[in-house]
């Protein structure tokens, strides 16, 4: 095997923007004669930890089921389990690289098994989750945060159980911090799409900001050759639409709040469509009950040629988080489109 994408979840499962970039990766490196391979986490587990092969539109993706609930909290980062079947695939695939782009629903010590076996890994930082036990640098209550991860920082806002001391949380905030400056460390190279999130991860990290490379991610257009989308006409409704992935993070609630306070003040003039799955059903539940009555659309698991089929007139990306990088911005560039983001990242 030429390389191995590791990621936290992938297509059909899940179709977010990191998992839209490794797939176009992929497909080009195959393209170029390279044997390549994705490795995903799940958000499914299973009674015990197992690998379940599939193929995505030629890609092999063999499909990481952890054993345990809850494995997104930050203080199930690492397992022992997970740990020992990678070692074991690792030597049975004897990669020529390891390309890590996340260690979520996986473990937390990708990158020092690699260097274990002798095998050179890189890793991209899609987000902010080495720098924050919440993964998006957003506090509760809403705030964007750019505080240093330790405990004197976070041990208000971790995540936690409820049962914990103090100082099991201050512990584990600070072995969080820890270990990925370990696996940070130990990779051949990190990378980010722009030069704000390196100067934001050295800010906060205490990794150097010459640690992190600066490149920018690959955009594959998606309507080559296609004309760019109409404005619209004298008198038809505006279409407002957001897609991607459907997370509280992404403000998505927060739009569709607004989009009321729109229709009262302008009624019957827009409406607004949602493509993409949500993060749970619960949420899913929510935004529906927020857009009752409303001129609101959702649309579920999307591809291009649907989303053109939507003819959005604006794209709009209320992120409450700190954004690293956005493919839907191009997505909107590409098809001609306004439009309206939060000024976040």
């Amino acid at each position: 095997m030429d390389v191995l994408h590791i990621i936290h979840q992938f297509p059909p499962e899940s179709r977010g923007g990191s998992e839209s970039y490794l797939f176009d990766v992929a497909q080009r490196q195959r393209a170029r004669g390279l044997d390549v391979a994705v490795l995903s986490g799940s958000k499914h587990c299973r009674e015990r930890v197992l690998v379940e092969p599939d193929l995505v539109e030629g890609l092999p993706v063999h499909r990481l089921h952890r054993d345990d609930l809850y494995f997104d909290h930050h203080a199930k980062m690492w397992h022992p389990q997970v740990e020992a079947t990678f070692a074991e695939l690792l030597q049975q695939w004897r990669p020529k690289l390891v390309h890590v782009h996340h260690w979520v629903r996986l473990t937390c010590n990708l990158v020092e098994i690699c260097a274990r076996y002798g095998i050179p890994a890189v890793v991209t930082l899609h987000d902010y989750y080495t720098s924050c036990p919440r993964a998006f640098r957003r506090r509760e209550g809403d705030e964007a945060c750019r505080r240093p991860i330790s405990a004197a920082s976070c041990g208000d806002c971790v995540p936690r159980y409820g049962h914990e001391s103090a100082a099991e949380i201050g512990a584990g905030i600070e072995l969080f911090r820890d270990h990925y400056r370990a696996e940070l460390s130990l990779a051949h190279a990190v990378f980010v799409a722009v030069g704000s999130t390196a100067d934001l991860l050295a800010g906060v990290t205490g990794v150097p900001r010459d640690r992190y490379a600066v490149l920018p991610l690959g955009y594959r257009p998606r309507f080559a050759g296609q004309p760019k989308l109409m404005a619209p006409a004298s008198g038809e409704r505006w279409r407002f639409a957001f897609w991607g992935g459907v997370g509280r993070h992404k403000g998505v609630d927060v739009l569709v709040r607004a989009f009321r306070l729109l229709q009262a003040q302008r009624p019957g003039r827009a409406e607004l469509h949602v493509l993409g799955g949500a993060e749970s059903d619960a949420f899913g539940t929510e935004l529906r009950k927020l857009a009752e009555g409303l001129p609101v659309t959702f649309h579920g698991a999307f591809d291009a040629a649907q989303l053109r089929m939507a003819a959005p007139h604006v794209g709009v990306f209320p992120s409450t988080c700190i954004e690293t990088f956005g493919l839907v911005l191009d997505e909107c560039f590409e098809l001609g489109l306004p439009c309206i983001t939060s000024d976040l990242g």
